[in-house]
């Protein structure tokens, strides 16, 4: 399975598989640019998109335009992730950073929750500075911005630097000086203010710090409270782990030190790809041709091709019902409530007919 990854980022942990490419010319709408596009385009069973949608127009129509299996990796929520793209590509598989992202029943054949990770290779890799002296207390990265508790997590943050004030390092007051690993490697503590995960998290353990975290279920599934990282849900809960894990440091360096051995080995960003591999590899099978045209039959039969196809449609359909949802749902013009409404229909007429269609037929195996 070859795998071209768009991203004007570079990731050397994927680039330096056998058969991936990356193509990063994704700022120009130049002829060079759409060349080497068609060339590894024509080259790629799979396109992956790591989210680079926000201001390339011009990327998405040649994007929505491929026959190829697209699937994109969003660090974001879903509704962000449609109300931000200005091309609305019908994708075969989502992986999102956030659990939210599996709760969309529109969604919940397509995406698969992919947490975020350290990287190891480049010169933007993540992990314990050597030497560096573990000398700060107490550090604390920007204000809360994710999720729907932002204001209650500002309070809290407020309410932690008044408590701990002469123990306290903000990022922000080192940041111009000192790289996040720097930072991070000479923090005792680190409270990160989110309301779920987020690639702060895991960085913070990579570099052996104590991660204090906001309690969440998809903290949950990864980590376990008290052996790789403290949680905390409120403001004086936050203050007791803080306050502990000052006063028992050997305690805390011991639960610091797990969670840096299970980060580094299982959440970096080379387990991230191998999963988006296996997932590709189990949703499109090996032996079936990686395009949208029928062209499977050899394998599963003519009906199973079609409704292979179908089914991917009923896909596309909940896409654009969820997209018109999110744009235009608030807008009180008839015609936009009118457009929600048709999407939404249609969606629903293609999901019963794969429904239907998927329902085994007399004498076959299943029915």
């Amino acid at each position: 399975m070859k795998v071209l990854l768009l991203s004007t980022e570079r990731f050397p942990e994927l680039e330096a598989l056998a058969d991936t490419r990356c193509f990063s010319g994704l700022e120009s709408d130049a002829a060079e640019a759409r060349a080497e596009f068609a060339r590894l385009e024509a080259w790629a069973d799979v396109l992956l998109d790591y989210e680079t949608h926000p201001s390339r127009p011009y990327y998405g129509h040649l994007v929505a335009s491929s026959a190829k299996v697209r699937a994109i990796w969003f660090t974001d929520t879903l509704s962000r992730f449609f109300r931000s793209r200005p091309v609305m590509i019908p994708f075969d598989v989502v992986f999102v950073e956030h659990l939210d992202g599996l709760s969309s029943r529109r969604f919940k054949e397509i995406a698969f929750w992919l947490p975020p990770g350290v990287k190891q290779q480049g010169t933007d890799a993540v992990g314990a500075v050597p030497n560096a002296p573990r000398d700060r207390p107490v550090g604390l990265f920007d204000a809360p911005r994710v999720g729907r508790d932002t204001a209650v997590l500002k309070e809290i943050r407020e309410a932690l630097l008044r408590r701990f004030s002469g123990a306290v390092t903000c990022f922000t007051e080192t940041q111009a000086n000192e790289s996040e690993s720097e930072f991070l490697s000479r923090c005792k503590v680190v409270v990160n203010f989110t309301s779920g995960l987020d690639p702060e998290a895991f960085h913070a353990m990579a570099c052996g710090a104590l991660q204090v975290l906001n309690d969440a279920p998809e903290v949950r599934v990864l980590f376990e409270d008290r052996r790789h990282l403290r949680l905390y849900d409120t403001g004086p809960r936050l203050f007791d782990v803080v306050a502990d894990a000052l006063a028992r440091p050997a305690a805390a360096r011991d639960i610091a030190r797990a969670g840096q051995e299970l980060v580094l080995r299982e959440h970096t960003l080379s387990r991230r790809f191998q999963t988006i591999l296996d997932v590709l590899a189990a949703r499109f099978r090996q032996g079936e041709r990686f395009c949208r045209e029928p062209l499977c039959a050899t394998t599963r039969g003519p009906r199973g091709a079609a409704l292979d196809d179908l089914s991917r449609l009923a896909a596309r359909a909940r896409a654009l019902a969820l997209h018109a949802t999110e744009t235009l749902g608030a807008d009180p013009d008839p015609a936009a409530a009118e457009t929600v409404a048709t999407a939404n229909k249609v969606s629903d007429l293609f999901s019963r007919l794969d429904d239907l269609a998927s329902t085994p037929a007399d004498g076959e195996p299943g029915a």
